[in-house]
């Protein structure tokens, strides 16, 4: 065997074949979603490299950290690798991030009222409960720079350039120079970091300070100096005092100093060289968490009151199987966030490749000290996670060994490559251009490139809303709404000094329709601006509120200069004279005869219904989706039952958009915003909840046929096929323009003649499927263009199929290649739809109630 592993052509080519079957198993799990092609390549690729691993005996030892290199070679390199980083994190900063997210504009107020002299504290219990350190810089920050987006970035991008050197000193510490300089490059080229620099999160501090920490402790290990276990126990002080999920940390170094004990003997020399220096760091430690400590002491239920919360709603299988899994995938398949990492891997190929090697290679060697200290950090860093639901910001505090593991599956073949005799140094140096060119590459192309995936979570539309009624203050009385902007993004970006940050300086508007009844009052000498989104049932009203006030100045917001109407602002000169609120009510109510309805969150009243369904008994079941519930009423309106409320717990519900009833009498609700389909008895009790192997992202619409259910997943872009009971059985559609592909796709129905009809929003059209999934013809929508907002919705009545499209408050019956408009009267956000042998009903997001609509056949 010995002499196997000699021969250079047979590890080169054990070499190739792991990498080969594992990158092909990667892309097939990441890209493809193919799980079964992705477990037969990674267990070829992990098998191939334990054979490699068990035959090369020379190539078994971890790199030694005296592996250097010449210094006139070394720090021009590290120089620019560093640059690559600062390249890649600054590089097109005003474009990425396109938005303030609201969690850092909440502290962004937060930080603003630090510099109006509220009082220290190093935790604050409001919105789930934050450390206060990362809002310390922010208020530097807003300081100079001013409140607007660029102050919150700058923190978390400075922290995340500092990180790259600390990264560089631990690991060349432990490993070389070389495995430093690989590391390095392929975290500074990762697009993790790169989104953890760019959010503004204060997550992003937890990076560095556990770098710090480790580069420090390890350098203690290595010379025994009680200086630098002393800055270790200060930065490992900081790194609690960044991010909740930091507070497993600690444990590393109980369980790493356990390990060392036992495996060096006798415990008199190990306690004689690290004694003195252990002692410090606690010190250290101890001194600088003295505030935090101090806080969690007299304020213990709100210092845990998040955890708390989020361990509430684990369940036995979920703490034994589901946490498990899901960090075990979470790099490599699933970022599990609700933002950024929604429908992703936390790595590209490349990185994720190379994590798996590196993470092999350190269990093999795990008797070696340094691999151990990478598999502790790389547990307890999970453990928040694993015992809530892992993600990209719960395990933040795993990066840095993340790529401690990145960088040693890479030198493990730079390894080989060097070992091939003459040409080896050569070889070395392209396998490195080639990992690294790609790991750039594809970090490029998903977040830095014209062509870039659309990242969730920044909220552009909100940045240009908030920015332009900056521009508005003291001239105007502002008054916003039609969409769901998070209130805090407009309100620190409409901040100019005041009392209190936090209060508005602003009047939202959740119920858009109120505005043509009654406008807000504006004080004496200024105008009055509405600013409404061009979605749902704003248009509608925005053109009603134009026709009243003809003198009145429209100005357009786009997202981006060039792109679609997000927004219209409606600025009244302060003489405007408004009609009387009995002309007002008047205009609202002419029309269709309301069946039920009105706003509000008590049971029988609406906020923005959107799906509807009617039974075989004549009973209706409204999705009601701004209070996340359904609510059941009988022929005549009368209330029957209201199931659930906003959770993601059995039968409760986050912004369900869609409901069928399967011939059982079971109901269907599509729980969008949980990314999963609900199947629910008629008495209300849940019956199962399905989703498709690989999840939903954003699911929107439903139909069912005798045997079929039908659930279009928007996010990503195809409909998931399944039978009654909710298992899976194929999807059809991708991502595209052509026949067969979709563009968030909305509204689904299946006609008589069994054809699959899509709103394929993105598109402008409708589209026909025949059962396997293959397109039988298309229909463009009139009126609709561009990549504007749409979301219209199907359904299958007695006079055949009907579209509802709410932003252009219309319906549409469908005959056979073609539409006609059904003629209305003031319909505002007609969504859900259905239908007895007399009459059409439809669900007004715009009223906040359900519409009798006289057939009109033909």
């Amino acid at each position: 065997m010995a002499k196997v592993g000699e021969n250079a052509a047979v590890r080169s080519l054990l070499a190739l074949i792991a990498l080969a079957a594992a990158v092909a198993g990667q892309y097939s799990l990441a890209v493809q979603f193919n799980a079964q092609l992705a477990a037969i390549g990674w267990a070829v690729g992990a098998a191939v490299f334990v054979l490699l691993y068990a035959l090369d005996a020379r190539g078994r030892e971890l790199p030694a950290a005296s592996e250097s290199l010449p210094a006139t070679s070394e720090w021009p390199l590290a120089l620019a690798v560093l640059a690559v980083g600062a390249f890649f994190y600054t590089f097109r900063l005003s474009e990425l991030p396109s938005g303030l997210n609201h969690d850092i504009a909440w502290e962004g107020l937060y930080s603003a009222s630090i510099l109006r002299g509220i009082a220290y504290t190093p935790y604050v219990a409001s919105a789930w409960g934050r450390e206060t350190l990362m809002f310390y810089f922010d208020a530097l920050a807003i300081k100079l720079f001013g409140m607007d987006l660029f102050a919150l970035t700058l923190p978390a991008l400075v922290a995340m350039l500092l990180t790259l050197p600390f990264f560089y000193a631990f690991v060349r510490s432990q490993f070389g120079a070389r495995a430093a300089l690989v590391a390095t490059l392929l975290f500074a080229t990762a697009g993790w970091p790169l989104l953890s620099a760019r959010v503004g999160w204060r997550s992003a501090l937890q990076p560095l300070f556990t770098t710090m920490t480790c580069m420090f402790f390890w350098h203690g290990m290595v010379h025994a100096r009680w200086r630098d276990f002393m800055l270790s126990g200060i930065a490992l002080a900081l790194t609690l005092n960044t991010y909740n999920a930091a507070r497993a940390f600690p444990l590393l170094f109980p369980l790493f100093a356990l390990f060392y004990l036992l495996r060096n003997r006798p415990f008199a020399a190990v306690l004689r060289r690290y004694a003195a220096g252990v002692g410090v760091m606690l010190l250290a430690f101890t001194v600088f968490i003295a505030p935090m400590a101090w806080y969690a002491a007299f304020h213990w239920i709100e210092f845990w009151g998040r955890a708390n919360s989020l361990l509430a709603n684990q369940t036995p299988e979920m703490l034994a199987w589901t946490g498990p899994r899901a960090a075990a995938l979470l790099y490599n398949y699933w970022g599990n966030s609700d933002d950024f990492f929604v429908n992703t891997p936390l790595l590209e190929v490349p990185a994720a490749v190379l994590f798996v090697f590196g993470l092999l290679w350190c269990v093999l060697r795990v008797s070696d000290p340094r691999a151990m200290f990478l598999l502790l950090g790389l547990f307890v860093n999970l453990l928040p996670g694993l015992v809530t639901r892992p993600n990209a910001n719960r395990g933040v505090g795993t990066m840095p060994f993340v790529f401690c593991f990145v960088g040693l599956g890479l030198l493990y073949f730079v390894r080989q490559a060097r070992r091939l005799g003459r040409a080896g140094g050569v070889a070395a140096c392209v396998v490195i251009a080639i990992a690294g060119a790609a790991q750039a590459g594809a970090t490029y192309h998903e977040y830095l490139s014209q062509s870039r995936r659309r990242i969730w979570g920044f909220y552009p539309d909100a940045t240009v809303v908030g920015r332009f009624m900056r521009t508005l203050r003291g001239k105007y009385a502002i008054a916003a709404g039609g969409a769901n902007w998070p209130r805090d993004t407009l309100t620190y970006l409409t901040y100019a000094g005041g009392d209190d940050p936090f209060q508005r300086d602003y009047t939202w508007i959740d119920d858009v329709t109120a505005l043509l009844r009654e406008l807000p009052q504006a004080p004496p000498g200024q105008g009055l601006a509405l600013i409404l989104a061009n979605i749902d049932a704003s248009p509608g009203v925005f053109g009603k509120l134009r026709q009243r006030f003809p003198q009145a100045e429209v100005v357009d917001l786009h997202y981006p200069d060039d792109g679609p109407i997000v927004a219209r602002a409606l600025l009244l000169p302060p003489d405007a004279a408004p009609r009387s609120a009995a002309e007002n009510l008047a205009e609202v109510a002419r029309g269709a005869t309301m069946w039920t309805g009105g706003r509000g969150t008590e049971p029988g009243k609406f906020n923005t219904p959107k799906g509807l369904a009617r039974s075989d008994k004549g009973e209706f079941y409204v999705v009601d989706t701004g209070n996340h519930r359904i609510q059941k009423f009988d022929v005549k309106g009368t209330l029957i039952a209201v199931w659930g409320q906003f959770g993601s717990t059995p039968v409760s519900f986050n912004e369900p958009h869609a409901i069928a009833i399967d011939r059982a009498g079971n109901v269907h609700v599509v729980d969008t915003w949980n990314h999963r389909v609900q199947k629910i008895a008629p008495d209300g009790n849940l019956i199962k909840i399905y989703a498709p192997p690989k999840g939903f992202f954003g699911p929107r619409g439903i139909a069912i046929t005798k045997d079929r259910v039908y659930v279009t997943d928007g996010g990503n872009n195809h409909v998931a096929v399944f039978d009654l009971d909710g298992t899976f059985q194929s999807e059809f559609g991708q991502h595209g323009s052509g026949a067969g592909d979709l563009f968030q796709p909305v509204g689904i129905a299946v006609d008589r003649d069994g054809l699959i009809w899509v709103v394929d929003s993105g598109n402008n059209r409708l589209q026909a499927f025949h059962a396997d999934g293959t397109s039988a013809r298309t229909i463009g929508v009139p009126g609709w263009e561009g990549d504007g907002v749409k979301e219209g919705y199907l359904a299958l009545t007695d006079d055949g199929l009907v579209l509802a499209d709410p932003v252009g408050n219309r319906l549409f019956r469908v005959h056979g290649d073609a539409l006609s408009e059904i003629p209305t009267d003031n319909l505002m956000g007609p969504s859900g739809i259905a239908s007895d042998k007399t009459t059409l009903y439809i669900t007004e997001r715009g009223r906040d109630a359900v519409t009798r609509l006289p057939r009109k056949k033909g």
